[in-house]
């Protein structure tokens, strides 16, 4: 018999004991007494990987030499003092104009523009205008007005001042419009980005280039913008879409030139031209021709299937071209109308196997079967039309599923027997709808998503903003949501591409001020900072530096609550963490009890060398349940598993999960 009883007195509190060894997944919506072991009732810029969670790897800048002309005016910001202006005259030969000063006028880096002020003054001087010349005594600039006045405004001599600021204009929104992933001949990749002028292009390894839009050509501020490659050329989508949600902006819109489809032929010496236009040469009813043919019409986006380009017209039809030409379309035998004049719009298209395409409207799902040899539609059928589609973009297929985002969350649908589609009835992001419910849906239709990795990247405007702030991962070999990842404020997503860096294909995300960032790369867990500071990253064929300073990317868990069993009360005594962790890289351990609600912390810890680290801690708290709170604030540690002991107030048997 054993030398002493197991307690020393029946009386004793029975000792319980539970925990966590391995971690998989988050689910924010559930409350945290009822998740099971190995789930996280909130994870932030973490990985879950061979069951440990670490803090995700930092964002490396690549692209960081481009700015956009106008960029949005970032607050706070300030107009520096008047100075009182002597003349301007302008010269007719050249139209630009020459200002006095009476004193001199101070310029900042984002501040080089001018403006005046005066009950006289001209309409050619009324506005903003950018800084052309600026003399080394600061008191004579130039500039170019609205028009060329003739006398008596070509020499105005006021009284007026003069201002040096960011002033507000129609055209101060210049920002990533769309972009693309491009390959050429030689199978180097690009990232092509569409500003509201012009557009830019990243190539690794090489400097970024600038290809010029048609004269005069400008995209709107609320017009819709896709990029697409089809046969060696890339085509970029800019017809003013009938169903986008309009910004919410408050300057004013630009009203494009056109609305025409712009095509580049990949030749860096040669600018976007306009599709053609007018009757197809082809289109004769003289018995050489087809009058039915049509050139390619204007569209806000467009999908490359089957050798062909498939485009929406209209609302709720879409056409599809020829084999191999974009040019050719078919305006009797080639289009497809699913739901004439109904309650709904098109969304997107999906290219699926055994040439069909998923057609996704804005509140049902459709799947479109085509002949192989001409391309027309052979059949139609519905899949759903319980939910629809938000956003094209969140559009992705994952394996033996394709997911996308509709009103009601993140959706799928799954390939089953003989290839056919079935809708899931619940939506995957159940267990995280709580963020779901945080989007900003008048700018759900900016959310993108792609699949990397074993993983659904979602980017995501949440809590108003008008970008994707935050991006929410799946992670299939988890089965469950992985983390939702948190950068900087002024970070962004307007796009991911996945494209080559040191010969294998990783993640990138394009911002909306045109930065290409590599993800999932600095292994210290630092994210560069030069995220959307517009205006001070001057254009070159050589890249800047990279940025000296850097943001530490800031992970954080909150364990399951942990009630050991029982919804009895205990008293909270031990709790034991595992951790992997470097030397410098640092942890925050809190406590949180539930029933009575507490918040302390316990730890924070920074790492004196690089090893396996056992931390054990009193925590004399009482309550129902308990969480556990690890941040970390350096470094990338991990967190392998952690235990826990308490009391019982009612003597029952020893429990141990």
């Amino acid at each position: 018999m054993p030398r002493f009883p197991a307690y020393r007195s029946p009386y004793d509190d029975t000792p319980l004991t539970d925990g966590d060894s391995a971690f998989r997944g988050f689910s924010s919506r559930i409350q945290p007494t009822a998740l099971e072991a190995g789930m996280l009732s909130i994870s932030e810029n973490l990985r879950l990987e061979h069951a440990v969670a670490q803090t995700r790897k930092g964002a490396l800048a690549l692209c960081a030499d481009v700015r956009v002309n106008r960029p949005p005016l970032i607050l706070d910001f300030d107009l520096e003092p008047d100075i009182p202006g002597l003349s301007i005259a302008c010269d007719p030969a050249t139209g630009i104009s020459t200002v006095t000063l009476a004193a001199p006028i101070t310029l900042k880096p984002d501040h080089d523009r001018i403006a005046f002020e005066s009950p006289t003054l001209p309409a050619a001087y009324n506005g903003s205008f950018d800084i052309l010349s600026l003399s080394l005594d600061s008191t004579t600039l130039t500039f170019r007005p609205n028009d060329t006045p003739t006398a008596p405004p070509a020499l105005f001599t006021g009284p007026f001042s003069a201002n040096a600021g960011p002033i507000l204009s129609a055209i101060e929104s210049d920002t990533v419009r769309g972009s693309c992933v491009a390959t050429d001949t030689k199978n180097r990749e690009m990232v092509i980005m569409a500003l509201i002028d012009r557009a830019i292009i990243y190539r690794p390894g090489l400097p970024d280039a600038t290809i010029a839009y048609p004269v005069n050509q400008v995209l709107g501020v609320t017009q819709e913008v896709t990029l697409v490659q089809f046969v060696d050329k890339v085509y970029l989508f800019c017809g003013l879409s009938p169903t986008a949600t309009a910004d919410t902006d408050t300057l004013p819109e630009i009203t494009p030139a056109s609305d025409v489809t712009m095509v580049w032929d990949m030749d860096f010496t040669h600018p976007f031209a306009f599709v053609p236009q007018g009757p197809h040469p082809a289109a004769t009813d003289d018995g050489t021709g087809n009058p039915s043919l049509i050139r390619q019409p204007p569209a806000n986006w467009g999908v490359a299937f089957n050798r062909q380009l498939i485009l929406p017209r209209g609302r709720d039809e879409l056409i599809i071209s020829d084999f191999l030409d974009a040019d050719t379309y078919d305006n009797l035998n080639s289009e497809l109308r699913i739901m004439p004049g109904g309650n709904d719009w098109l969304v997107g298209v999906f290219p699926y196997q055994m040439v069909k395409g998923i057609i996704f409207y804005r509140k049902s799902i459709h799947i479109a079967a085509f002949a192989s040899d001409t391309g027309t539609v052979e059949s139609v059928y519905e899949i759903t039309r319980q939910f629809g589609c938000a956003a094209r973009n969140t559009i992705a297929g994952c394996g033996a599923q394709i997911l996308w985002l509709s009103d009601s969350g993140v959706y799928a649908l799954n390939i089953g027997y003989e290839m056919n589609l079935t809708a899931a009835t619940a939506p995957l992001s159940e267990p995280v709808q709580d963020i779901i419910a945080r989007v900003n849906w008048p700018q759900v239709h900016r959310a993108a998503a792609t699949y990397y990795n074993n993983r659904y990247y979602l980017a995501l405007p949440l809590d108003g903003s008008p970008h994707n702030n935050a991006i929410l991962i799946y992670n299939f070999l988890n089965q469950a949501w992985e983390t939702i990842d948190l950068y900087p404020p002024e970070f962004d997503v307007q796009a991911f591409a996945t494209l080559d860096y040191n010969g294998q294909h990783r993640l990138h995300a394009v911002t909306t001020y045109g930065y290409v960032f590599l993800l999932e790369e600095n292994d210290a867990g630092m994210d560069d900072d030069t995220f959307a500071t517009p205006g001070v990253i001057k254009p070159g064929g050589v890249r800047n530096p990279k940025p000296a300073t850097a943001a530490q990317a800031r992970a954080r868990l909150v364990t399951r609550g942990i009630t050991f069993g029982t919804i009895e009360p205990k008293r909270f005594t031990q709790l034991q963490i595992e951790s992997d962790m470097a030397a410098g890289e640092t942890i925050t351990v809190a406590n949180i009890t539930r029933n009575p609600d507490t918040d302390r912390g316990l730890l924070t810890f920074t790492a004196a060398k690089t090893t396996d680290y056992t931390h054990r801690l009193h925590l004399r708290a009482r309550g129902v349940a308990t969480q556990v709170q690890v941040t970390t604030t350096a470094g990338r540690p991990q967190i392998k598993g952690l235990f826990m002991e308490a009391a019982s107030f009612n003597n029952q048997d020893t429990m141990r999960k």
